[in-house]
């Protein structure tokens, strides 16, 4: 699980100015963060977490909190079309 307070200290890194924590839930708009930051954030997930951020995920990751919720599932929370479901034949 990733800690929070790294996820935290990642986009205080990528942001333009320092990122309240009070601002979980707003969109990456509202809080300075473009489409090029997405990027580095993305790139730094894969480097500092090991998570890799598909374009499908990043697209659907709409601020902090999405972040880390996605991060917290270890890249599954967010976006990906859902959950996938193994289809499982039984032979009798």
């Amino acid at each position: 699980m990733v800690d929070p307070v790294r996820v935290w200290a990642l986009l205080d890194d990528v942001a333009p100015s320092p990122i309240r924590r009070d601002e979980v839930g707003r969109p990456w708009t509202e809080i300075g963060i473009d489409s090029l930051d997405l990027v580095e954030v993305a790139v730094r997930c894969e480097e500092d977490f090991g998570v890799a951020v598909s374009d499908a995920a990043l697209a659907a990751i709409r601020g902090p909190g999405d972040l880390i919720a996605f991060l917290a599932g270890g890249g599954s929370a967010a976006g990906e079309g859902g959950q996938a479901v193994e289809e499982t034949t039984v032979v009798a």
